[in-house]
């Protein structure tokens, strides 16, 4: 309820979708994929090329997605757990 009894509101916590790193197989190659990352869309685009930066590999950010060139799983759940998102 954003409302208490006597009227005055409360700020709703905005809820985002869980947090999804995955594996696609693209032409024959491996593209790394962060899906439903909490961040607005200027502060994703720094988090990409501090994640393309610190795995030394290209990548981009785009519809909400963050894709990174290669197999990196492992990396980028260590990267996401050092910067406190899992």
């Amino acid at each position: 309820m954003p409302f208490t009894f006597g009227g005055e509101w409360i700020p709703q916590k905005k809820v985002y979708p869980p947090l999804k790193v995955y594996l696609e197989k693209r032409r024959g190659a491996f593209v790394t994929i962060i899906k439903n990352l909490p961040l607005e869309s200027e502060e994703a685009k720094e988090f990409t090329s501090q994640l393309k930066k610190s795995l030394a590999t290209g990548g981009s950010f785009k519809e909400n997605l963050v894709e990174i060139q290669g197999d990196h799983l492992e990396k980028v759940k260590l990267f996401l757990k050092s910067k406190g998102f899992i």
